[in-house]
């Protein structure tokens, strides 16, 4: 990966931010928990574990692979298929999905005919990006899961690169692949370029995910302080007309 050692532009410096202050309340910031660098002219920030994930409801994916159909919300676990990204399990390399969360919903992909090594059996949910920034929880990080940015294939990051910066490989004591506790927080933002679209894909099971909502605009916050407010006046009036 290239790491950055320029003057970075507000949404970079600001995507930094929220990593640095994701680590901090998951703990004691440590050069094992914490990596970032840039891709394609995006930059990113990652965080290990699922716990400095504040859960909210999970934003649906604007466009599905139509040759996929169903990828959620989904909740607990599909043995060999796919495992809430919210499980921990001591016995991380094992396919044996018991003890998984049942409770909080995510989404996934799931090809049709899953097979790692042929790139015809990719399938894909994508997410437009509206602030710059794109924000979340990667489950059970495997080598066969792309990010894709703006739309182009040829432009990703992947669960193998992400493996890599934590020495989590396909193969090593610590394998990618079917590792549960394998999870991160990751925030991909506009650097060089400006990031429209994140397309999340895998020619395997599965790639498990929650992304944050988009947030309300400041204006739009505001108008609705605003219109609370005056709904506030309005039943404080009625009251005293009552009375």
């Amino acid at each position: 990966m290239t790491y950055h050692y320029k003057t970075l532009g507000l949404a970079s410096v600001a995507a930094l931010a929220v990593g640095a202050l994701l680590t901090a309340s998951a703990g004691t910031a440590t050069a094992a928990t914490m990596a970032s660098g840039s891709v394609g002219g995006f930059g990113w920030t990652a965080t290990l574990g699922n716990k400095s994930f504040d859960f909210t409801p999970p934003r649906a994916p604007d466009e599905i692979d139509p040759a996929m159909g169903n990828a959620g919300p989904f909740t607990g676990a599909l043995t060999n298929t796919r495992v809430s990204p919210w499980s921990e399990q001591a016995n991380s390399s094992a396919h044996d999905r018991a003890g998984s969360d049942t409770t909080n919903p995510y989404y996934a992909v799931i090809p049709n005919n899953p097979d790692s090594d042929s790139p015809d059996s990719v399938n894909s949910v994508s997410y437009n990006v509206t602030n710059n920034s794109f924000r979340f929880l990667w489950g059970s990080v495997d080598i066969y899961n792309d990010v894709w940015f703006n739309g182009d294939e040829n432009l990703k990051f992947s669960g193998a690169d992400l493996g890599t910066e934590f020495g989590i490989v396909k193969g090593g004591p610590n394998t990618a692949n079917g590792n549960l506790n394998f999870n991160a927080v990751v925030t991909f933002f506009g650097d060089d370029n400006a990031l429209t679209k994140v397309t999340l894909a895998s020619t395997s099971n599965a790639f498990e995910h929650v992304v944050t909502p988009i947030p309300l605009p400041a204006s739009a916050l505001l108008l609705l302080g605003g219109l609370g407010g005056l709904g506030g006046l309005s039943a404080l009036r009625r009251r005293k007309r009552a009375a």
